[in-house]
């Protein structure tokens, strides 16, 4: 992790932004606290705008002075990304008293939480910019799914807890195939599960690159794989561009592959009011599809 090394004087009377408090004031816990680390460590880092609106706080002096608190005692852990205007922007993964908090939270093995916080400690600023933007795209769906009332999210699982592995027959013998969505999510809607895989296109992979994506998907569905990892039959992947450019380009290297499953959309378009709305196109057809059908 390229962390920000710069030194700053502490003005009187003002904490430094770039060290914890040596004697901060005594804390009480608030159960928003508990659940702002449970949501760090799902998202595996958040910035302070995006626990705001995952927390509908309605003042960011508030916020701000929470985080901080949480970081000088230790259970949230902090770094500054560099920005081309203004400040750095703060972002937040587990501290130390953090990873106690959410193995008792959630019932996971304390090793393994530490295992998870160490290596996103250390991700680079490209993979950093990517999580936080699938964030983004994550924030937009669980808020959305907040606004419709007949919707109740039944999982979401991170890039990094969305790593598959399996084997397939070719060539006379087993061979090991790998592939990483950038998430999966699923939702209950008028007693029926919509599940989704989810690529984030960053327009960093080529187009032929992106075809042998698309049949990893294929391979992982009709060898049995899909419904032994997840429990159920079907899925979808939704394809989320930079441009509509781009998404013309990818929707034509799926299609060489398959006409099904896949959805495309742009970055601007994933909204917490649009998102279910009549922003999707399909593999293989060229008008516009809300996600389902309120």
């Amino acid at each position: 992790m390229h962390r920000n090394r710069h030194m700053t004087k502490v003005m009187s009377g003002r904490a430094s932004r770039w060290k914890r408090q040596k004697n901060p004031a005594r804390i009480f816990l608030q159960p928003r606290d508990r659940e702002i680390m449970v949501a760090v460590y799902s998202h595996r880092m958040l910035t302070r705008t995006q626990i705001e609106k995952l927390f509908n706080f309605k003042c960011t002096r508030r916020v701000n002075s929470r985080l901080r608190k949480l970081y000088d005692h230790h259970y949230l852990s902090r770094y500054f990304l560099p920005t081309i205007r203004g400040s750095a922007k703060a972002i937040y993964y587990l501290g130390t008293k953090g990873v106690m908090v959410v193995a008792e939270e959630l019932g996971i093995d304390l090793n393994l939480i530490k295992q998870k916080c160490k290596s996103t400690s250390k991700l680079s600023e490209l993979f950093l910019s990517h999580t936080l933007e699938l964030n983004d795209i994550r924030i937009a769906f669980s808020l959305g799914l907040e606004n419709q009332p007949e919707m109740e999210l039944e999982r979401w699982i991170n890039d990094n807890d969305c790593k598959q592995e399996y084997r397939a027959a070719g060539l006379g013998k087993d061979v090991i195939r790998r592939f990483r969505p950038d998430g999966y999510f699923r939702f209950w809607y008028q007693g029926k599960l919509y599940s989704f895989f989810l690529e984030h296109d960053r327009s960093t992979m080529t187009l032929g690159r992106f075809a042998s994506k698309v049949q990893s998907y294929i391979d992982f569905d009709v060898t049995g794989y899909y419904r032994q990892r997840f429990g159920v039959k079907f899925f979808s992947v939704l394809v989320i561009t930079k441009t509509c450019e781009r998404l013309y380009n990818l929707k034509k290297a799926v299609e060489t592959v398959t006409d099904k499953q896949f959805w495309f959309t742009t970055l601007e378009r994933v909204t917490p009011n649009t998102v279910f709305d009549q922003i999707w196109q399909r593999a293989g057809r060229n008008e516009y599809y809300p996600l389902i059908r309120l």
